[in-house]
């Protein structure tokens, strides 16, 4: 198959033809099965497509943001919290700069809406946590 012709060519000229051919998706995934097989007749194919390489889908992968430990999900407050008048319900969230190279670390009191903010250094889990500890302890 390593030509100069096309996948989508190919399989549009056999429709054209009338020939029962496949669609072109069907052939790049042959070529990609046979890569992953390592089958010694399809393993080079995939060096013969016009970009060589397989293209990523949006949004098919797994998040891998970390988790902060202890942390409690919004569907498991209790229900004083949503009715928002009790002092002392803390929301902490990050609001990212351009591109994803700086944040600001929020905190909102529910209740009054009090907030606070400050630059945070690291989204790690560690650094956040210390930084939240840092802003709600009193200052003297």
């Amino acid at each position: 198959m390593p030509t100069s012709i096309g996948r989508r060519r190919l399989s549009g000229r056999w429709n054209v033809q009338g020939t029962g051919g496949v669609s072109h998706e069907a052939i790049y995934q042959w070529i990609w099965r046979g890569k992953a097989s390592k089958d010694p007749i399809t393993a080079g194919l995939y060096k013969h497509l016009k970009h060589g390489r397989r293209r990523r889908k949006r949004g098919n992968y797994n998040d891998s943001r970390e988790i902060l430990n202890g942390r409690v999900g919004i569907e498991k407050r209790p229900k004083v919290v949503e009715q928002r008048t009790r002092l002392g319900d803390l929301e902490a969230d990050f609001m990212m700069g351009k591109a994803h190279k700086s944040a600001l670390l929020v905190i909102t009191d529910r209740a009054t809406l009090l907030t606070r903010l400050k630059k945070a250094t690291s989204r790690q889990t560690d650094c956040t946590e210390a930084t939240i500890e840092q802003m709600l302890t009193p200052r003297q």
